[in-house]
């Protein structure tokens, strides 16, 4: 899992369980480990960053596992425009805890929480290389989904916050959309959620047996849901909240990508790539326009629209899109004044085209394709650098 940000004139990859690395933006070479000045040395670093336009702040996270004692500990570093260091807030998670991606919002760190469950046995194998690290644990199915509120301001003493789902139901978060607070003190978020999930054979492939089936793989998983979640303190118990969730539609979503400046704020649109297949929803094959307002869906291409709305059946094609950018026009007069980038990857034409829609008219379909050539991996967790 890779992505790149732009910050502090650098350009960065970043992916999970390492440390960032620092590229040339000419030639894309790998000029070698990025810490900004030893603000991340020795940490092992999440993929997802996260910006504070309104502080002009990047924020990050580092993970680590202490299996011992079956706890997770996070860290979360902020840096201003020119990369220096400006909070580090550290938080462990006992029992312990996995997720990917993460949010902010005013004052808080926004984490999804699937409890886990360490394995020691399996930990040899390990070690000598010949298990993976998902090997070692196991989701607890058992637990309800959970939300961590993690406050960003080192010196409050305010506690973080494990909230809970209200009707014990569970659930596991790999992506999260926009994230806010409200006045009385909710948490608005927007997370793509698993109803079930147990790691191994990842989008498909066995690792030991060297075979690729994404499709069993994904009616096993059951496939991410758009879903509102609605996170309140508990009144009767410190450091304790409670979850209210409900489902937008029973599309298969996930990739979220939104509006660059409004991450920690409210945001009305959003745009993910989905899974339309008679069996299982992956790869993803056709992207999506959604009004977390209204709860409408806008699903291109049209063969994958008329199949959520159950007009026509649609196999499903031999197409794969890639997470879709948001990319705000320049002089911007609403949330969705911009353009829609995604990559159409086409097995059967052996060919990539990268499709641009105007977001503000997104069912009308692209204004532009552009063939880029021959047919290019799967790419996600892109970012958009002007000229």
């Amino acid at each position: 899992n890779l992505a790149v940000r732009t910050w502090a004139n650098k350009l960065i990859a970043t992916a999970d369980n390492c440390p960032f690395f620092r590229l040339d933006p000419e030639t894309l070479q790998t000029l070698g480990v990025e810490d900004f000045d030893g603000g991340l040395s020795g940490e092992k670093m999440m993929a997802h960053t996260r910006v504070d336009s309104k502080r002009e702040r990047l924020v990050t996270c580092s993970l680590k596992y202490d299996i011992n004692n079956q706890a997770t500990i996070l860290r979360f570093f902020e840096f201003d425009k020119q990369g220096k260091l400006i909070s580090k807030v550290e938080h462990t998670q006992s029992p312990a805890c996995v997720f990917h991606d993460w949010m902010i919002t005013e004052n808080y760190y926004i984490v999804p929480s699937a409890r886990i469950d360490f394995d020691l046995e399996q930990l040899p194998s390990l070690i000598s290389g010949k298990g993976i690290a998902t090997d070692i644990f196991t989701v607890d199915e058992k637990a309800p989904a959970s939300v961590l509120l993690i406050p960003r301001d080192p010196s409050s003493e305010e506690q973080a916050v494990e909230a809970c789902m209200d009707d014990g139901r569970h659930g596991v978060v790999f992506h999260m959309g926009p994230c806010h607070e409200e006045k009385d003190g909710t948490v608005v978020m927007y997370p793509m959620v698993f109803q079930r999930y147990q790691f191994g054979d990842e989008m498909g492939f066995n690792n030991e047996a060297q075979l690729f089936d994404p499709i069993q793989w994904g009616v096993g998983n059951g496939g991410p849901i758009l879903e509102e979640w609605n996170v309140r303190l508990d009144p009767l118990e410190a450091a304790k909240g409670i979850v209210s969730g409900k489902r937008l539609h029973n599309v298969v979503s996930d990739m979220p990508t939104f509006h660059p400046n409004r991450e920690g704020f409210p945001c009305r649109f959003l745009f993910t790539v989905c899974g339309v297949r008679e069996d299982g929803w992956f790869p993803f094959n056709s992207i999506a326009k959604h009004d977390l307002q209204s709860g409408k869906i806008q699903v291109w291409p049209p063969e994958a629209a008329t199949a959520v709305t159950g007009e026509q059946a649609w196999d499903g094609s031999s197409s794969v899109w890639s997470e879709p950018l948001f990319v705000p026009s320049a002089n911007a007069t609403s949330e969705d004044d911009g353009y829609v980038l995604s990559t159409c990857h086409d097995a059967d034409k052996g060919s990539t085209t990268l499709h641009i829609f105007e977001a503000h008219r997104f069912e009308l379909g692209p204004v532009a394709e552009i063939n880029l050539g021959e047919l290019w991996g799967w790419n996600v967790h892109s970012s958009f650098v002007p000229t």
